[in-house]
Formats: C-alpha cells, structure tokens, sequence
C-alpha cells in the first residue's frame, strides 16, 4: 500500500469525542486519555459491599432484623475528597503527552511520565487521606432480614456501599444471606420436607397424628396401608416466598418403624396375620431379574 499521500498530521487531529471505541483503543495502547483531563474530574459512583450474613432457619421463616459492623469508604473531609489540590501538569502542560518521541506509526506521543497521561497532578497531598480523597470509617447499622431468604439471597441497601467520587452517588450495600440448616427440616426451593416416624401398625391400620410445621403442630390422617416414604402435601406450610406473597408447601415423609418381635406369642400372631395378607410376590421379581 501507498501511504504517501495520507496526511497523517490530520489524523492525529481528528476529533474523536464520542467514539468511545477508539477512546478506549488509545486508552489500552498508549497508556492515557490523550490529555483529556477532564476524564479524571468525571463523577464515578462508589462500588458496591457485600456483606455475608449467616443467619438461624428460624429468622429465615419468620424474617428479623440485624445490627452489623460495617466499613466503608467515605470521602476525606479534611479536602472534600479531591486528595489535595489538582493542578496542570508542568511537564506536558496538560496535554498528558510527553513532548519526546512517537510511539507508533499513528504519531501518537506517549503518556507523560510525570501524570501518567492525565494531565493533571496532585500537590499539596492531603495529610489525612494522603491523597487518596477518602477515609475508611466503621459504623453499626441495622438491617432487616425479609421472611423467605435462602443460601445466596441478596438484600439490597441503598447507598449504603462506598461513597463516590466528584460528589458521584455512593454505591449499594448487598446483604448476602446464609442459612444455618434445621435439624428437622429440609429445604427445597419454597417447599419443606419433614421425616415423620410412624410404627407399622399405624401404617396398616390407618391413624390421625400430630406432624410439625414452622407454624406449629396440625394433625393429619394416615390412610390403612400407608407405605414407607410415601408422602403426605400440607398446602401453604412451607417457606414464605420472597416476591408475589404466599408460601410454599410441606411434605410430610412417612417413615414406618418395624419392631423387633420377641415374644413368642406375638410371633405366632403375626405368622397366622400374614396368611391373610399375602402382599408380596418375591418370586416375579426374581423371574424378570434372570438375563
């Protein structure tokens, strides 16, 4: 290619405000902004916290509310968050671009060494930030825990999270929640899962019982010839659901408890009981497991 007649002075000049594309190119390649200082003065909104908060099964049903130490970023008071006094750059008079040599066949100078390509420089640092424009504080706030978090909720508090920059919004403080597993109940989604011991006479024979809930104790039905792990629905006694209201369902497990039978008597009973209740065919299953 032929670059003799490319006037490569006017491409230098080329006014690229707005195309951001090539703003961040020239950015990663040379090392700064071109002495666009003004991009250092732009409001940037502080960065979000996030705060892990382990919390008891029982808070996450019924929800509570939390006082934590929380340490943040402010801005200094001693300079209003600038660091100290931003001046013009001696060096390269605020152009961010060092007045020797060329970096690349575009003609682009390189960053000025003395602001990093700024422009802008930091004088008469600020004692008590040293130059940073903020402080790190330490305060106590209260926060509430909404009914029906789970493992990884988060709880938004707004502005809250370290404060900005040039009078930017501060950012948000994210309460991320952790739950401490119940010895009883077992959480899936909205929905809770609970054992429930039966003996097997009641499970033969059918009975009414008492069954926990995080609501307290309902009774319930158990029809003759309930099977082992067969599961009975408990609408609306699950976890409270975090958005559109409600709550979610339990399930009660059924776990049937075979007795030891020692007396002989009993023994003798339950032989004579079985010939009237013939429930199993062990011989299909051994018949469909021959290959």
């Amino acid at each position: 290619y032929d670059y003799s007649n490319v006037n490569f002075e006017d491409f230098r000049n080329f006014n690229f405000e707005g195309f951001d594309i090539f703003d961040d190119i020239f950015s990663d390649l040379f090392g700064g902004r071109a002495g666009r200082s003004r991009r250092t003065e732009r409001p940037i909104k502080g960065e979000d916290i996030y705060y892990s908060v382990q919390i008891p099964f029982v808070d996450a049903v019924k929800g509570n509310t939390y006082e934590i130490n929380l340490s943040r970023y402010v801005n200094c008071k001693s300079c209003g968050g600038s660091g100290g006094d931003v001046v013009t750059c001696p060096a390269c008079g605020g152009k961010g671009i060092s007045s020797e040599g060329r970096d690349s066949v575009f003609g682009f100078g390189k960053p000025c060494p003395k602001c990093g390509g700024q422009g802008k420089v930091l004088t008469n640092v600020c004692s008590t930030c040293k130059g940073n424009g903020f402080v790190q504080t330490k305060e106590k706030i209260k926060i509430k825990i909404p009914a029906g978090v789970d493992n990884g909720s988060k709880v938004r508090i707004g502005g809250k999270g370290h404060e900005g920059r040039n009078n930017a919004p501060a950012g948000d403080l994210y309460i991320v929640t952790k739950i401490i597993p119940h010895e009883l109940y077992e959480r899936k989604g909205n929905n809770l899962y609970v054992n429930v011991d039966v003996d097997m006479f009641e499970a033969a024979l059918g009975e009414k019982i008492s069954v926990p809930t995080p609501y307290g104790a309902v009774n319930i039905n158990i029809p003759a010839g309930t099977q082992p792990d067969q599961k009975f629905r408990l609408r609306n006694k699950g976890m409270p659901k975090l958005k559109g209201g409600g709550h979610g369902d339990l399930y009660v497990v059924i776990k049937v408890k075979i007795p030891q039978v020692a007396v002989e008597d009993d023994r003798a009973s339950l032989k004579e009981m079985k010939k009237h209740y013939d429930i199993v065919n062990r011989q299909k299953i051994i018949q469909k497991g021959k290959l």
